[in-house]
């Protein structure tokens, strides 16, 4: 028996359970193989499709998954190598117009001093006196440590 497991528009699989008279094991999506009741059972990848080989079985079959919302934006925070200090975002992604909060914590016994902004290919550096910094068309205004970045 072959299954065909899709995940709608928007969405990826992300879990796939099987359970064979009963006895369910689920894994993560990207596993090669699901194993129940000491059997093991065919997990194959097809595009975006997970197709699920079930043979010599003569009891009850149930297949489920979970999938989770695709998110994608205009530009991807990423923060790069910090020293002495600990960086996050309050998003993964930011599209045009949209904004970021990055905290900005120095470690112990250091103090933040200077703060760059890169967009793109293009970058500022400022002391945290400064009440903005201006990269091309983004802007970064803060009071210390929190950071809302417009892109």
């Amino acid at each position: 028996m072959r299954f065909t497991i899709s995940a709608e528009t928007n969405y990826r699989l992300s879990r796939i359970t099987l359970c064979v008279d009963g006895i369910s094991r689920t894994v993560d999506a990207d596993e090669d193989e699901i194993t129940v009741d000491g059997i093991d059972y065919k997990l194959q990848q097809s595009g975006s499709d997970i197709i699920l080989y079930v043979d010599d079985v003569y009891a009850p079959v149930k297949v489920s998954a979970a999938a989770s919302k695709l998110i994608t934006y205009d530009h991807s925070v990423i923060i790069g190598k910090m020293q002495n200090c600990t960086v996050s975002a309050s998003r993964t992604g930011v599209d045009n117009g949209g904004s970021v909060t990055y905290t900005v914590t120095p470690q112990d016994g250091y103090q933040l001093s200077m703060v760059t902004l890169r967009v793109g290919d293009r970058q500022a550096t400022v002391s945290v006196d400064s009440k903005t910094i201006k990269v091309s068309h983004a802007m970064l205004s803060h009071p210390i440590n929190h950071y809302p970045a417009t892109v």
